[in-house]
């Protein structure tokens, strides 16, 4: 069997916890955070298996001294047993304070969730200045030369919202 991707929910936390975020299910999950330890192995696990793209999301990659600390650790050792593209899902919390440091960890690829204009956004992702954020880790992925993208939820509340939204991000060019 071979992995081609892998996809790691790393860390709970995540001061917004937006309607569309995976921070919600996880925070439904009375189980405590799975181990770092327990993590690295399924890490090593999904090398031997040929994985060869790792995406690792939360919560909040960048919430917290624990999830920042807890997310390079495993950035640093996917690339030590391998795994060639290293893609970090983000609101883009606090990510152009730390860009630096996952760019020497090794990510190849972020992907800055934004799901609609910026009232629309905030509330979504209940977190006033969501938005803002976003857009100044956009503003650092291109100044720091990473390559980046968004990511959108789309559903009932924002579809009406989004050729707009991504007018907008066109904007940006």
């Amino acid at each position: 069997m071979n992995i081609g991707s892998l996809t790691l929910a790393s860390v709970k936390f995540c001061p917004s916890s937006g309607k569309g975020c995976y921070a919600l299910y996880l925070d439904q999950v009375k189980d405590a955070e799975v181990e770092e330890s327990r993590l690295l192995q399924i890490l090593d696990e999904a090398a031997h298996m040929g994985c060869q793209n790792l995406s690792l999301s939360g919560g909040e990659v960048t919430a917290s001294k624990h999830n920042l600390n807890r997310t390079l650790n495993l950035m640093k050792h996917a690339r030590s047993v391998g795994i060639n593209k290293i893609v970090l899902i983000t609101t883009g919390y606090r990510l152009d304070e730390h860009i630096d440091k996952f760019i020497g960890a090794g990510v190849d690829h972020i992907q800055i969730s934004i799901d609609g204009l910026e009232d629309f956004n905030d509330s979504y992702k209940r977190s006033e200045g969501a938005t803002k954020r976003a857009f100044n880790a956009i503003n650092a992925c291109r100044e720091k030369g990473v390559h980046f993208s968004t990511n959108s939820v789309v559903s009932h509340s924002n579809l009406d919202l989004m050729p707009n939204s991504y007018n907008n991000l066109l904007m940006l060019e």
